[in-house]
This record gives C-alpha cells, sequence and structure tokens, in this order.
C-alpha cells in the first residue's frame, strides 16, 4: 500500500511541484512582450516569472481546428511549453512545429535541457497544424529509444490577432504524417528543471 501511495503521488501531482507528471505538459508565458523570439529567451534567462502557467494533455495551445473561428490567448505575449518525451517504441522519429507568429523546437539527446538543440523553427506565422509551409519546420529524423525520457521545449511568440502552437511527429517514413504529440508520450518537469535556454553556468 505505501508503495501504492508513493507512485500515486508522483503522478498524480499539480504541474510546477517537486514531482512530475504523466500524461501532460507545462505551459508558461510572460504579457506585454516584446523582443521577439530572443526576448523570451531572455526572460527565460533571467528567470523572469511568467504572468501565468498551466498545463496541456498535447503538445498543442490556443489552436482551433475549425477553421471558421480563431483562437486569441492573447497579443503581445511570449510562451514556452517543455517537459519531456518519452516514446513508446524505438525507431528515428520526424518532428514538425507550427505556430503563429515564429517558434523553434529544442531537443535533447536525454533529460538534460542543456543538452538539447534546435531542431525545427519557423521565422513567420503558419496556419493552425500547418506543417509545410516552411522547410524548417519539419526536423531531420531523429533516433528514440522506448522508454527513455528526452527534454523538449518550445518557445513561441505572438504580436496580434489569431496565434496557434503545435508540435508534432511520427515515425520516419516516406509518407510519414505529422499527428500532434499526445499526452500519453509526455510528462511535465519536475520543479527546478532547468529550461533548455537558461543561462550556463
Amino acid at each position: 500500500m505505501k508503495k501504492m501511495l508513493l507512485t500515486l503521488a508522483a503522478t498524480m501531482v499539480a504541474a510546477g511541484s517537486v514531482w512530475a507528471e504523466n500524461g501532460k505538459i507545462d505551459r508558461e508565458y510572460w504579457e506585454s512582450h516584446s523582443g521577439g523570439l530572443n526576448g523570451v529567451k531572455k526572460n527565460i534567462a533571467e528567470a523572469k516569472a511568467p504572468t501565468g502557467s498551466d498545463t496541456l494533455v498535447a503538445f498543442e495551445a490556443v489552436s482551433w481546428k475549425d477553421s471558421k473561428k480563431k483562437a486569441n490567448f492573447a497579443d503581445k505575449y511570449g510562451q514556452r511549453v517543455f517537459g519531456f518525451l518519452i516514446p513508446e517504441k524505438s525507431g528515428e522519429y520526424i518532428f514538425w512545429v507550427a505556430a503563429d507568429d515564429s517558434a523553434e523546437l529544442m531537443l535533447s539527446t536525454d533529460e538534460n535541457p542543456a543538452n538539447a538543440k534546435r531542431i525545427a523553427h519557423t521565422s513567420t506565422w503558419t496556419s493552425p497544424r500547418q506543417w509545410t509551409k516552411k522547410p524548417s519546420q519539419k526536423s531531420a529524423p531523429v533516433k528514440l529509444e522506448a522508454g527513455k525520457k528526452y527534454y523538449i521545449e518550445a518557445i513561441m511568440i505572438e504580436g496580434g490577432g489569431g496565434d496557434n502552437l503545435a508540435v508534432a511527429w511520427a515515425e520516419k517514413a516516406d509518407d510519414a504524417k505529422p499527428q500532434v504529440i499526445d499526452g500519453k508520450f509526455l510528462s511535465t518537469a519536475p520543479k527546478g528543471t532547468p529550461s533548455a535556454y537558461a543561462k550556463k553556468k
């Protein structure tokens, strides 16, 4: 019983707590933001407190599937979505990022954010889940191991109007179709986990 309760405590806690929470990923945002993506990186590097935070059940924020609707979480804000990716199957994977206005995606070779590198980005806005507007939105194939934790982080900036951010993946194949990363492959980051953009000590 004690072991079961400890396991439950480790997986059913609020985002940003000491423990990680499976099935979700963290999000932080800064309102009244300026300075583009470099401004978001500066906020992170200088540990500027975010305006707010929450968790997502998939790697997608403020995005509408219905083209007749426009998502508009806010104007002039920056955000980051971060946590761990845990694939169920070993193999080579391709990643995509879509966003309005611009964004970049970082992935580590393990659970250490310091080992993360940019694998995809977009310097201009895209519609929700528009994966092919720019070649840079698609990553090169990345080899992943089943059950291993990989730190993953996306940052985005928004000027005005509708906004969206989503990250997709698929196993490498000639006809690979991007699928938004579901929460079952994600985990929040324990409190104190540094960003991939944190100042190097």
